[in-house]
């Protein structure tokens, strides 16, 4: 059996937007290598969301929408 596991998460209490995801196939019950990309949510970050996930504006600003 093969799978995709993925997280996301999110700059604000909204959650209408991601500011990374994270994803892992799995494969006969063994995780392959975890991938993470930032994205830029194009919104505010709350200061709960950065001291939770230690995800800045500043980190995810070059990245892709």
């Amino acid at each position: 059996m093969k799978f995709l596991v993925f997280d996301t998460e999110t700059p604000n209490c909204r959650n209408d937007r991601i500011s990374q995801i994270g994803l892992c196939v799995v494969e006969n019950g063994r995780a392959g290598e975890p991938e993470s990309y930032l994205v830029d949510p194009e919104c505010d970050f709350d200061a709960f969301n950065v001291m939770l996930t230690g995800i800045t504006p500043e980190m995810c600003a070059q990245e892709p929408c």
